[in-house]
């Protein structure tokens, strides 16, 4: 088939869903060859192709459901930078807020950060929503963007893997914002010694964990914190599994576990009162009592595994992802 054909039907497809893109691509390469003649050159090509037009609105009329917020030569524009804008200013609204409230001198408990947090977060992607959707309208009203009529030159290229599975881009973008949010309240709550989860002896509040333990934990944090933001900018970036991915997925899985079982076998990371104050509670329950004197050896191995098994189902997955997009590369 003509590259300039693949490139066309490449256009019209990755605009629709994952699951009518094969029987779309069946059709249009159908119709398409129908309006060519049997021996047809590049200029024949070139004009059926422009007859048919811009491949964006050609998408549209395979959708099952339309959609005209922005009329359809814009739509995936749109949304693209919809997604993009929401989700930095997101991101950028919780992180100032955090900040503010890491420095602020006042008093301001852990469930309050957690609230003025999400109301930033919120505040932000609902401004950047607006601004994006009413810029648009006003674009397309005055047809500012796409006066330059459509031509075959503006197709993009046919790359070189297209049934890998995908990666949604708000997924990535979510975990960005997950990663960030989480750590910066986890620090917040090491600093200011407060947390959601406590342990209550005779009407006082126990902390379950060391706090020097804790203070030491913070760069191992923000290490973490690092790789997985990268990682999930690189999934951000291809939108599918591919080889370079799946090797830095591995890579990622072994550095934060390695972390995290470092972390949750160090012998002072639990308050040491935690122990005395734990055991009265447990009445006849020996095999609990045991972990417990144990200074919870039981409870790190049985962390440790799950989050061994929790990065063996990650890079099993993108392994799968990899293989079945290498897969289609070669079909």
């Amino acid at each position: 088939m003509n590259q300039l054909i693949e490139r066309y039907i490449y256009d019209v497809t990755r605009r629709l869903p994952e699951n009518d893109r094969a029987e779309v691509a069946r059709e249009l390469q159908a119709s398409i060859m129908d309006m060519l003649p049997e021996e047809s050159s590049e200029q024949q090509t070139i004009d059926v192709l422009t007859q048919l037009g811009d491949p964006r609105i050609m998408a549209e009329q395979y959708r099952t459901k339309p959609r005209y917020l922005i009329s359809p030569a814009l739509f995936d524009m749109y949304l693209s930078v919809l997604k993009m804008v929401v989700g930095i200013v997101a991101v950028v609204f919780a992180g100032v807020s955090a900040i503010i409230t890491i420095f602020d001198t006042g008093t301001l408990s852990a469930s309050t950060f957690f609230a003025n947090i999400i109301e930033d977060a919120l505040m932000g992607a609902f401004q950047a929503a607006f601004w994006v959707t009413f810029g648009f309208a006003v674009a397309d009203h005055t047809n500012i963007i796409g006066k330059k009529a459509w031509t075959v030159l503006d197709l993009p290229k046919k790359p070189d893997h297209l049934k890998g599975v995908a990666l949604p881009r708000s997924a990535s973008i979510g975990e960005i914002i997950t990663t960030l949010f989480f750590s910066v309240l986890f620090i917040l709550m090491i600093i200011r010694d407060e947390w959601f989860f406590v342990f209550v002896r005779n009407g006082d509040i126990m902390n379950p964990f060391n706090m020097n333990a804790l203070y030491r934990a913070i760069p191992f944090i923000i290490i973490t914190s690092v790789i997985s933001v990268a990682f999930s900018s690189l999934k951000l970036y291809y939108a599918r599994w591919n080889a370079p991915l799946f090797i830095v997925n591995v890579i990622y899985n072994i550095i934060w576990v390695g972390i995290f079982i470092y972390i949750v076998n160090w012998p002072d990371l639990f308050n040491p009162d935690l122990k005395s104050a734990i055991i009265p509670h447990l009445n006849h329950t020996e095999l609990a009592k045991q972990i417990i004197e144990s200074d919870g050896q039981g409870i790190r191995l049985f962390l440790s595994v799950l989050m061994v098994f929790i990065a063996l189902i990650g890079i099993v997955t993108a392994a799968v992802g990899t293989w079945r997009g290498s897969k289609s590369d070669v079909t």
